[in-house]
């Protein structure tokens, strides 16, 4: 029952140092089951393989643009839209006018139709 499952109340999370009490779950790490609180852990399946960065008054940092947030949710609402991340924006492709291209670049035929046949694409 509940003895078996109970640490105390002394439960912290592996990497941000959270209590039970304060988050909403917890979920796997690097040391196994249940040993990050469900942001962290969240974090961790992303591919991230150690704890945010975190200035002197314990809040936390953005990796890209070292932005300050109280929390980690708030950390992990701001990295999808951060405009310092080369995956959050992709980039359009230059287009050229057809009468710009000259004999070196290959010229309108080259580049306009790939050299496979247009069920392969």
């Amino acid at each position: 029952g509940h003895k078996r499952f109970c640490d105390g109340g002394t439960w912290r999370c592996g990497w941000c140092e959270v209590l039970a009490t304060e988050c909403s779950g917890k979920g796997p790490g690097p040391n196994g089951p249940k040993t990050l609180c469900s942001a962290c852990s969240a974090r961790f399946r992303a591919g991230h393989t150690a704890p945010p960065l975190r200035d002197a008054d314990g809040n936390f940092l953005c990796d890209s643009c070292h932005r300050a947030f109280v929390s980690m949710g708030a950390l992990g609402g701001h990295r999808r839209f951060c405009g310092q991340l080369s995956t959050a924006v992709s980039r359009a492709p230059t287009l050229v006018d057809d009468s710009l291209l000259t004999d070196e670049d290959g010229g309108a035929a080259t580049i306009a139709l790939p050299d496979r046949l247009a069920s392969s694409l």
